[in-house]
């Protein structure tokens, strides 16, 4: 899993992530997961994301935060959930 150029403003948008992407590999799959706030900010924090360069449904509940130090973030605990969505969509 690799995060990209992540921008996290609360004044402009406090639900989701200004902009940036993070990429999963897994399996031989890519899953792409491209932040969107700055032009889409949503109570649902959705975000855009593709499998292997097809582009998928809209994921609702991706929250972005900042902290201090390390932490378990609930962005962290969608990605997981991503990763179980591809290897759901591969299979089929």
């Amino acid at each position: 899993m690799e995060t990209k150029a992540e921008v996290v403003n609360n004044a402009v948008c406090d639900s989701e992530a200004l902009s940036g992407s993070t990429t999963i590999r897994s399996g031989g799959h890519t899953a792409l997961i491209q932040y969107d706030g700055a032009t889409d900010c949503e109570d649902a924090s959705t975000v855009r994301w593709s499998l292997d360069g097809k582009a998928m449904a809209e994921m609702e509940g991706v929250r972005c935060s900042v902290t201090s130090g390390p932490a378990f973030s609930a962005w962290s605990v969608a990605l997981l959930g991503a990763l179980r969505l591809m290897r759901r969509h591969a299979r089929r």
